[in-house]
């Protein structure tokens, strides 16, 4: 009899079910609350940051909340639908289960393929506004003489949410990153193997089209669609996902729905951008939250703590002392700071940058059972936990911190200071069983991208949340009008 290692049977199982879960019942729990000050849990949720509104043309009487969206990579995207399970969320909890289509501007919702053939002809966006580099640098690839040029770098959209039972109006600014990972640089590395038109490879390179069919769509899904994006963003061409997430903030944060002149309200808009966040500060309140889904959560990270620790960006300055909430679903933030790590000199290590008295809280909702999530909390108590490290301690592993530690909490009392954001994390558990019958393994597709379809997440982001500090129990807020 072969025996098989469980852990290799666990691995190989996961990968070849996963996202085969059926409907079976999976409640929805909020396991804890940890954060960053210590016992700091609040969550507002999106309904505080509302402000009053007296628009024409769109329904009296309601607040209004802007929202810049930010996507993961291939593997969190349901048929090129980003962003509507979070916006199907915002219309089941307050109008009753019903879903209804957002309003868009003039410029229509950013669609299409996201994938170039491999005969070169792009299936581009058919809407929202074009952005472009002023100024595209060229990378160097594995061919001395070839380098590859990224000069388009998405699309933004902006959708309008009025639902009946609030008295809040959400304005959603959703990026599309896609095209330039795809269509500019991923296709000509690993394009000839995926499984779209292979009819357009020539007939020595289909690799693809003699693999089983479950492994075929496992590279595809996975790994080209998915752990690629991961990948590219961490070497030089993450400088580019950095800057259209950076100039999209400040597109979102300028623009008014009121304004007949915004870009939005015009067909087949294209923008170039390039220094949209150094317009000087304005006198006006330019609330704006921000919600963001796996690789766009470290993407979002690395701009909005850059700009924190950085204070050179005026429009991006005046959005973080507000105090605005970032809710990170399925984050990737300790997994791919492992890429991040660069030597550094004495003399930087020395450098003591001035802390701003105001930051933005990190919200991090994951689910426990996602492989590839990693609470916030513990990986900023494992790094200061350095500190605490003494010849006599191994590294490896070492965990010094506990509440019962006086000498680590005297020590590491303001991590939120160093780590340039609050966070909190909201630990959660709802993926459904595999195939629904195989109760000791939960899907991991599931895991990493269903938290916008769970009606408690929704709320806990919509309307905040809180841990009672003398019972423990964790209470959501409601935030609907009662008719």
């Amino acid at each position: 009899m072969i025996k098989i290692d469980t852990k290799l049977f666990f691995l190989i199982a996961v990968l070849l079910l996963g996202g085969l879960s059926t409907a079976s019942c999976s409640s929805t729990k909020i396991l804890k609350l940890n954060a960053v000050p210590e016992h700091q849990t609040k969550i507002n949720g999106l309904n505080y940051y509302a402000t009053p509104s007296t628009r024409k043309n769109f329904t009296a009487g309601k607040r209004e909340v802007k929202i810049a969206f930010f996507h993961g990579m291939g593997w969190t995207e349901k048929e090129m639908t980003l962003a509507s399970d979070f916006t199907d969320g915002i219309y089941k909890y307050y109008d009753l289960g019903k879903t209804r289509m957002p309003i868009f501007s003039t410029a229509g919702p950013c669609e299409g393929d996201r994938r170039k053939r491999a005969d070169n002809k792009s299936r581009n966006a058919v809407g929202g506004v074009k952005l472009k580099l002023k100024s595209a640098k060229p990378y160097s690839t594995d061919l001395k003489d070839i380098s590859l040029v990224a000069e388009n770098v998405g699309c933004v959209d902006r959708q309008i949410l009025e639902p009946e039972n609030s008295d809040v109006r959400f304005i959603i600014y959703r990026l599309f990153w896609d095209n330039v990972f795809w269509n500019d640089l991923q296709v000509y590395h690993i394009g000839w193997d995926d499984a779209i038109n292979l009819k357009d490879i020539d007939e020595n390179f289909r690799v693809n089209k003699d693999r089983k069919k479950i492994n075929r769509v496992l590279k595809d899904e996975i790994v080209n669609y998915g752990f690629a994006d991961a990948t590219l963003y961490l070497g030089g061409a993450g400088e580019n996902i950095r800057n259209v997430v950076e100039n999209t903030i400040c597109i979102a944060a300028l623009d008014s729905i009121s304004n007949d002149d915004s870009i939005f309200n015009a067909v087949s808009s294209t923008l170039s951008i390039e220094e949209e966040c150094a317009a000087p500060q304005t006198n006006e309140n330019m609330p704006i939250s921000f919600v963001a889904e796996s690789l766009g959560s470290r993407a979002l990270f690395d701009v909005l703590r850059a700009a924190h620790f950085d204070g050179s960006k005026p429009i991006l300055n005046q959005i973080l002392q507000q105090e605005p909430e970032v809710y990170l679903l399925a984050n990737q933030i300790p997994l791919l700071g492992l890429g991040n790590l660069k030597p550094i000199s004495e003399e930087e290590a020395l450098v003591q940058e001035v802390v701003p008295s105001k930051r933005a809280k990190l919200v991090a909702i994951s689910e426990v059972n996602d492989p590839l999530t990693y609470e916030i909390v513990p990986y900023i108590h494992q790094l200061a936990s350095i500190r605490e490290l003494s010849d006599n301690i191994p590294q490896g592993g070492s965990f010094v911190y506990s509440e019962g530690n006086p000498s680590y909490i005297e020590t590491n009392k303001n991590l939120e200071d160093e780590f340039g954001f609050d966070v909190v994390d909201a630990r959660m558990k709802f993926a459904k069983s595999l195939l629904g019958f195989i109760p000791f393994v939960s899907d991991p597709t599931d895991a990493h991208t269903g938290h916008a379809e769970q009606d408690l997440i929704m709320k806990l982001i919509l309307c905040g949340a809180a841990e009672d500090k003398t019972s423990g129990r964790i209470i959501v807020n409601s935030c609907k009008q009662e008719n």
